[in-house]
């Protein structure tokens, strides 16, 4: 069964319910980005319901300072990520050590999105790609702490 057959609109799910949705593994993968992301100060969860068809139904939107730091998709494996980078973040992401020469890339070649940014949806399925996600938004809640 998928994500948004279990939970209509008007049955908004609570946040254990996304993470049991995963396997196991993927269970680990929430309570890392929960430990290191969500639970951070000033960091901000709504539950938002989507009609589009890309991810249809219930996902996790992060916000800082009234800007979307990640909206997160909960999945068997894991979970999926919705980032909006800003291109000012450039030097930042090519800078870090903390991510991997891939995902530089798959933000290198992302089109940005009129004035919005660069929308990268990434697939959180292992401990790597979670720490590289988890990284990219803290470097997007670092610039708002400027």
């Amino acid at each position: 069964m998928e994500w948004c057959d279990l939970y209509t609109k008007q049955q908004m799910p609570e946040m254990q319910d996304m993470i049991c949705f995963a396997e196991k593994s993927g269970q680990l993968l929430w309570k890392k980005l929960y430990d290191q992301v969500i639970s951070l100060p000033r960091v901000i969860q709504k539950f938002s319901y989507s009609t589009c068809s890309g991810k249809p139904g219930w996902n996790l939107k992060l916000f800082k300072k009234g800007k979307t730091l990640a909206t997160i998709y909960p999945e068997k494996f894991g979970f999926t990520t919705l980032l909006v980078m800003n291109e000012s973040m450039d030097y930042d992401i090519f800078s870090s050590s903390d991510l991997s020469d891939q995902m530089k890339e798959n933000y290198r070649i992302a089109e940005p999105f009129m004035k919005a940014g660069k929308f990268l949806m990434i697939k959180v399925d292992t401990e790597e790609v979670a720490s590289e996600v988890i990284c990219m938004i803290k470097l997007k809640v670092n610039t708002l702490n400027k």
